[in-house]
C-alpha cells in the first residue's frame, strides 16, 4: 500500500495570498499538515534512495 498523501500545493494552497497561508497553518489547517507530513515522507524516501546509490 502506498504512504501517498494525495495533496498537492495547487490543490492546498490555490490562488491563496501568503497571509493567507500562514492563518492556514496558525490555524493547524488539516490540509496543510498533511502536505507537510508528505514533504516529509518524500524527503526521507530521496535520502534513503540516495544513500543506497552512494552504498554500491
Amino acid at each position: 500500500m502506498s504512504r501517498s498523501k494525495h495533496q498537492t500545493y495547487k490543490k492546498v494552497f490555490g490562488d491563496k495570498s501568503a497571509a493567507e497561508i500562514d492563518a492556514m497553518f496558525a490555524e493547524g489547517d488539516e490540509d496543510a499538515l498533511k502536505l507537510l507530513e508528505k514533504r516529509r515522507v518524500k524527503r526521507k524516501v530521496r535520502q534513503k534512495r540516495q544513500q543506497g546509490k552512494i552504498a554500491d
